[in-house]
């Protein structure tokens, strides 16, 4: 998606690519280490590279995914923080379909995706994941749905759009995502397809 976008587009793995001979050898031991080293390496392993990434916000656009970016990345300008969630029911039967498994599997693998971001989250910066104040916008594609979502988002002019995957259901599917070109956003899809 960052390359449609023309920016550069890093994630844990690419962080570790650009991480100093010191650094990646210390992210690659970390498994290595007995659990009580490990957490004060993996501290030491998470500010070096939340540097790294401040860094690099002096000096490009891009996207990143992951990282609690949003809280550590909260006083740079010219950053939009957009939400758009969905009921929990919803979520399932997504997960549920794209990934050919039951419902109850489906919430099970949700929660448990969820409480390791909260963890990590809470861990790093002291604050809840997902809070909406952490958000310029948040918008609940249930409520108002995905297409209302997307002309929200064109109202305001933003000129620039990534969708982390197309809505499954064939009534909106794609529709949202029309409008927004339609409206001159550059729109890039399918950034959290796998997730």
């Amino acid at each position: 998606a960052a390359k449609l976008l023309g920016i550069n587009y890093y994630d844990d793995a690419s962080l570790r690519e650009m991480a100093s001979s010191w650094l990646r050898r210390a992210m690659d031991d970390l498994d290595d280490l007995p659990p009580e080293d490990a957490e004060v390496a993996y501290e030491d392993v998470f500010r070096m590279q939340i540097g790294q990434v401040r860094e690099l916000s002096e000096r490009e656009s891009f996207v990143i995914m992951g990282r609690a970016a949003d809280y550590f990345l909260r006083d740079i300008p010219n950053i939009i923080r957009i939400s758009i969630h969905s009921d929990f029911d919803e979520c399932v039967t997504t997960v549920a379909e794209r990934d050919g498994i039951s419902r109850e599997e489906a919430a099970k693998k949700i929660h448990s995706i969820d409480a390791q971001r909260a963890e990590f989250y809470q861990r790093h910066t002291g604050s809840l994941w997902n809070d909406p104040m952490s958000f310029d916008l948040t918008l609940n594609s249930s409520s108002i749905g995905s297409v209302s979502c997307a002309e929200l988002i064109a109202r305001l002019g933003i000129g620039r759009v990534v969708v982390g995957c197309v809505d499954p259901f064939a009534r909106v599917r794609g529709r949202g995502i029309a409008l927004l070109r339609e409206a001159g956003c550059d729109v890039t899809v399918g950034v959290l397809e796998a997730e």
